[in-house]
């Protein structure tokens, strides 16, 4: 079981490390500090991470002035350590939010 941890462990390292997380700050509109929880460098970056799925619950991001950004989304399978698929906003839902599934990450760059 310790063994399996590691694994994963570095899988989650290199997603992080793939992101400006120096440059970011907690998202707390979106943690709760047990099941899930975000980072965010303003609205052009935001990593998310679930522990658990949470139904009807999701992620916001975005602008809060109304405005539409569009993001490209990667999203990362964290307890199998693969990299899933790469989608934009508008393939996941049209009101912003996404959904939180277990052992998933989910990386958003704002598309500029």
């Amino acid at each position: 079981m310790i063994g399996e941890s590691a694994p994963k462990l570095k899988f989650m390292k290199e997603i992080l490390e793939s992101c400006p997380y120096q440059e970011m700050e907690r998202d707390w509109a979106n943690s709760d500090g047990h099941h899930y929880f975000a980072l965010k460098k303003g609205i052009d970056e935001y990593l998310f991470f679930c522990r658990y799925d949470l139904p009807g619950k999701g992620f916001w991001f975005g602008s809060y002035d109304g405005s539409r950004p569009e993001y490209e989304v990667t999203v990362y399978d964290a307890w199998n350590c693969i990299e899933k698929e790469t989608l934009t906003v508008k393939e996941i839902e049209s009101n912003h939010l996404l959904p939180i599934k277990a052992w998933r990450a989910y990386r958003l760059k704002r598309k500029i």
